[in-house]
């Protein structure tokens, strides 16, 4: 609801003493000039998290790279799907929107000016999508069957990280190991598996943990794909190895629909 604040100067004096002063202090304490509105006030005030220099341009497909630091985001050979969960750090099964997000590749060079953390990273992209693909995103809750990652009753078997870094993943012979990885990004990372999984751990920071899968692998024929056999085996190295629970549940997620958006993006 917007509040107009418009009364002509005037005609003030026809207003009862105490709701002129009333009046007065609102403009004073708000900004707001005479004809105006409150909304526009607050409009002018708001100043955008913006990068300081940012380039795009369309590429064509190879591996895509993703890299942040805290000063630079680099992203080469992204479909602008990989752009928008990185803005709204969501997972690729809460985003909805056409089909061109996930195969046109684009290139995105983009520097902060200062070192900056994550959440005001996510915002300059978000401007960043908003100015330059005139981006729209709906947010919307929908019922769908999910593996939600909660803590054992016994408690979790992950070890503190020190370390400010963001995550590193390395995978040697049988094993994976995570270094500086919060929950959320290990239930990204299994969701990459083809089950969507939702992280309600409610454990906070990052950790430093291996999961020996190797050892879980089922060698019995049964018809499934090695890559099905290796996922199954992640997932049973979570809960044996790491004390987390995996069930599957229908729940209630939020989605990230796309309105609006610019295949070919706005100059530089």
């Amino acid at each position: 609801m917007t509040y107009r604040c418009n009364v002509k100067w005037n005609k003030l004096r026809c207003i009862e003493p105490r709701a002129l002063v009333f009046i007065c202090l609102v403009m004073i304490v708000s900004g707001t000039k005479p004809g105006s509105t409150w909304a526009q006030s607050k409009v002018a005030t708001q100043v955008k998290t913006i990068f300081e220099a940012a380039a795009i341009k369309l590429d064509g497909v190879a591996d895509e790279e993703i890299v942040v630091s805290p000063i630079r985001l680099t992203m080469r050979h992204a479909p602008l799907s990989s752009a928008i969960k990185l803005a709204y750090n969501i997972q690729s099964y809460q985003l909805v929107g056409p089909d061109w997000i996930n195969f046109q590749r684009y290139s995105i060079f983009a520097t902060a000016g200062r070192p900056v953390g994550d959440g005001e990273m996510r915002e300059m992209l978000r401007t960043l999508l908003s100015d330059r693909f005139k981006l729209i995103v709906r947010r919307e809750f929908r019922d769908r069957e999910m593996v939600v990652m909660t803590e054992g009753k016994s408690g979790h078997g992950l070890a503190p990280s020190e370390d400010a870094a963001r995550m590193v993943i390395s995978s040697e012979a049988g094993r994976t190991v995570f270094r500086t990885t919060t929950t959320t990004e290990l239930a990204a990372f299994l969701s990459g598996g083809g089950q969507p999984t939702v992280d309600m751990t409610g454990l906070n920071g990052r950790f430093n943990f291996v999961l020996n899968f190797g050892r879980y692998v089922d060698q019995t024929v049964d018809g499934r794909s090695p890559m099905r056999v290796h996922n199954d085996a992640l997932r049973v190295a979570v809960q044996e190895d790491l004390g987390l629970k995996l069930q599957l549940k229908k729940i209630s997620v939020e989605m990230f629909v796309v309105d609006n958006a610019l295949e070919v993006p706005t100059e530089n």
